[in-house]
Order: structure tokens, then C-alpha cells, then sequence
């Protein structure tokens, strides 16, 4: 494994020799190597040629680039580098703008040598523990990726196409997640019959992104397995997920699964809807929005929770949106989420011209949970 760098640049030439002295003495018993510059031009272009520096130690002032301006300058080519910051000068401002630059240590001239070999063992530590940081952080982000592509691939996968519903479901994870804490899925069960499904299993991550795929596939196996689902109950399937949940995940599930479950009748032009409390459920008819109340408790936690269903008869042009907690912060927050709604009310592609007019709305301000929205309008 090559040997950590250390730059250390002064323009005072006998400081700079004074330096050279300790540090060379210090380092043949370290896994280090050490590299002095008179200029900070000559240390920037050695910076960007070389990898593996774990440290430099710079002077403040210096003609042509400060210390701070120097540090700024290598940090674009060696993010983790950490930076000893030497002067002769009690400046307050050139302090604060070293913190700011992530300065570990701001040592006065004359030095302590003592203090010097600590303060230098201190900063390459530091280079250590953020390489290392930043190593996991890339091994974790990669898995989101994965974890992410896999996810969208099973809940998008074989959806059926309905010619009275016009249907599209978007999700925008928080960033820098590409995987969601949230599923949905869609089931025709005859021509005149479809269930949508809406749901969200916790805060963002790995391990919620993995229980929206369980949950997705126990929602699959329970149409399978059914027989005759001609009185088909979206409270019936919410307390089936609840008792596997339960059975099969215990504590695992967290403080529960969110979950809203539509199903539209269109022999007798019904839409029925049933679920948990964290989810909303609305119809937009230009001009109104008419709840679909559903006020259940999370799935997964008491295995005897018993749901309620609310039916509302069914019109054209209806516009049914489910979406969870991270767009319902934004209405009661800001108060701008259903004026976008109204806005692109009859857009062909209404999830994603919402979602441009959201982020362009949130643009600056920090999203904590994962945006979902699923649209289903009604055609005849």
C-alpha cells in the first residue's frame, strides 16, 4: 500500500527548513513521506498530480494565494485531504474562513514541535477515518442503486391495462436514495373489476425497500391463491396482510405499514376504498376533492386490527389520488399541493406534470420522505 503524503508549503524559506528538520526526523518512524514547497503554485500542481496525500500544513499568508485559497484549491482534486493551518498573525477573520475551510488544527509561529507531531498524527487520522467514511458511503449508495432498479422492475412489472382507467404511479425517493419505502400494485380481476394499491413500509432505506417487495409479493400470492373474487373487499385483503404481516414479520415491520387499497365496480359504478391512517385517499371532481376516508391502524403490529370500508358512486371523469405522509407534509405545510392538482387536472400525463410544478415549488427546501403519487381517471 503506498505511503500517505504529506505537503507542508511556506513561503519563508527558513521556516520551511526549520520545518523540513522536525518533520523528516518525525516521519522516518512513520508510514508517511513528506514534500515541502515554497510556493503554493508549485504545491497545487504537485496536488493535482499525485494521489494519496493525507495532509498538508500551509502558512496563511503568502503572496499571490492565501493559505485558506490554497486549502479550497486542493480540496477540488483531494476532497479528504486535511489541512494544519501556521501564521505568525492573530487574524479572526482568516481563523474563521481556516474553520470554514476544515482546518483540524491552527497552530501559531513559533510552534511546539511537541504540539506539531500531534497535531500532524491528528490530521492523518482524520484522512483515514474520512477515506474510510466515504468508501462505505459509495458501497451503501451502489446498494441503494441496485436495490432501487430491482424494486422499480418488480412493481412495475406485468400491470394490466385497463381501457376505462387511465393509470400512472410516480415516485421520487429522497435524495441521494434510488430505492423508495414504498410499493403499489395493480389487479384486474375481470373486465368490469380493478384494485389499486397504495402503500409505504417506513423511513427510507435498505431495509424499508425491502419490505415494499415483501409486502408486494404477499399482495401477489393473495390473488393467486383466491378463488372467486367476484365480492372481492379491499377491508378482506387489508386484514389478510395485516395477519401474514404480522405472522411472518413481527417487530421486523417496524411502527407499521401504511396501506390504502381502491377498487372500482364499474358494473355498478362504485369506487370502494379501505386502509391506514397515514395514507390519502381523494377524488378530484373539477372542482371539488371528496376523501376516501380511511382511518385503520398500520399493518403489522396487532394482528386482530379490523378495517372499515367508505364507497362512493363512481362518475366520469373522476380522478382518484392516492399518495402517503412525504406530499400530505407538503399540503399541510404549504398549502400549494391541491392548487397543483387543479392546475394539470386534465394533463394527459398528470403524475409527472404535478411533480415538476412540486419540485419546482420545493426547489431549496429539504425533503425528509419519499414523494409518491398514483392517478386513476376514470374515462367513461
Amino acid at each position: 500500500m503506498d505511503k500517505n503524503k504529506l505537503i507542508i508549503i511556506d513561503d519563508d524559506r527558513m521556516v520551511l527548513q526549520s520545518l523540513k528538520r522536525e518533520i523528516l526526523s518525525f516521519s522516518a518512524s512513520r508510514n508517511f513521506e513528506a514534500f515541502f514547497f515554497a510556493s503554493p503554485d508549485q504545491a497545487l500542481d504537485f496536488a493535482r498530480h499525485n494521489t494519496n496525500i493525507g495532509l498538508m500544513i500551509t502558512d496563511q499568508r503568502m503572496p499571490r494565494m492565501s493559505g485558506n485559497e490554497l486549502i479550497n484549491s486542493i480540496r477540488k482534486v483531494n476532497p479528504d485531504i486535511s489541512a494544519i493551518m501556521i501564521s505568525a498573525y492573530t487574524d479572526r477573520e482568516s481563523m474563521k474562513k481556516s474553520i470554514s475551510s476544515g482546518v483540524v488544527s491552527y497552530l501559531d509561529k513559533p510552534w511546539d514541535s511537541t504540539q506539531l507531531m500531534s497535531e500532524i498524527q491528528r490530521g492523518l487520522e482524520i484522512h483515514k477515518l474520512k477515506r474510510i467514511q466515504r468508501t462505505y458511503i459509495g458501497r451503501m449508495n451502489r446498494e441503494l442503486q441496485g436495490n432501487g432498479r430491482f424494486q422499480s422492475s418488480l412493481m412495475g412489472r406485468n400491470l394490466p391495462y385497463n381501457k376505462r382507467v387511465s393509470f400512472s404511479c410516480k415516485i421520487l425517493p429522497v435524495p441521494p436514495c434510488s430505492c423508495s419505502s414504498h410499493f403499489y400494485h395493480v389487479h384486474q380481476i375481470d373486465e368490469n373489476s380493478l384494485v389499486y394499491i397504495l402503500g409505504d413500509t417506513g423511513e427510507p432505506g435498505l431495509s424499508a425497500s425491502s419490505l415494499s417487495c415483501i409486502v408486494k409479493t404477499l399482495i401477489k400470492e393473495f390473488f393467486y391463491q383466491s378463488g372467486d373474487l367476484r365480492m372481492f373487499s379491499p377491508r378482506d385483503l387489508l386484514e389478510h396482510l395485516n395477519r401474514k404481516l404480522c405472522q411472518h414479520l413481527g417487530s421486523l415491520s417496524g411502527k407499521g405499514i401504511q396501506c390504502s387499497i381502491v377498487h372500482f365496480d364499474f358494473e355498478f359504478r362504485n369506487i370502494t376504498a379501505a386502509g391506514t391512517s397515514g395514507m390519502t385517499n381523494t377524488i378530484l371532481r373539477n372542482p371539488a376533492f371528496i376523501s376516501l376516508d380511511t382511518q385503520g391502524h398500520p399493518l403489522g403490529i396487532n394482528r386482530d386490527n379490523q378495517y372499515e370500508e367508505t364507497m362512493v358512486e363512481m362518475q366520469s371523469r373522476d380522478r382518484v389520488l392516492l399518495y402517503s405522509r412525504g406530499l400530505a407534509s407538503i399540503q399541510e405545510e404549504y398549502g400549494f399541493l391541491h392548487m397543483t392538482f387543479l392546475k394539470h387536472k386534465d394533463a394527459d400525463d398528470f403524475t409527472s406534470s404535478a411533480f415538476e410544478d412540486i419540485k419546482s415549488l420545493m426547489k431549496g427546501k429539504p425533503q425528509y420522505e419519499d414523494y409518491v403519487l398514483m392517478s386513476l381517471k376514470i374515462k367513461d
